[in-house]
């Protein structure tokens, strides 16, 4: 069936919000929570290091990008 000249099948994840509709079958959707949730989880950790008082450079490791880049 299409839906606003997408196609939807039986079973697809469709997503809606003010900005627009995203279609994707269930296994697109899992891998994108997956990874949703790995974001989630990297974020909560740079947060409680730069509470525990690292600087963003270091907990971004910017120093050793920086040095790869002048090298």
């Amino acid at each position: 069936m299409d839906c606003g000249g997408v196609r939807v099948h039986p079973g697809d994840v469709v997503l809606a919000d003010e900005n627009g509709v995203l279609v994707m079958s269930p296994d697109e959707a899992w891998a994108l929570a997956r990874k949703a949730i790995e974001l989630q989880q990297a974020e909560q950790q740079t947060l409680s290091r730069l509470r525990a008082g690292e600087s963003y450079a270091d907990v971004l490791d910017t120093r050793l990008a920086l040095r790869a880049v002048a090298a």
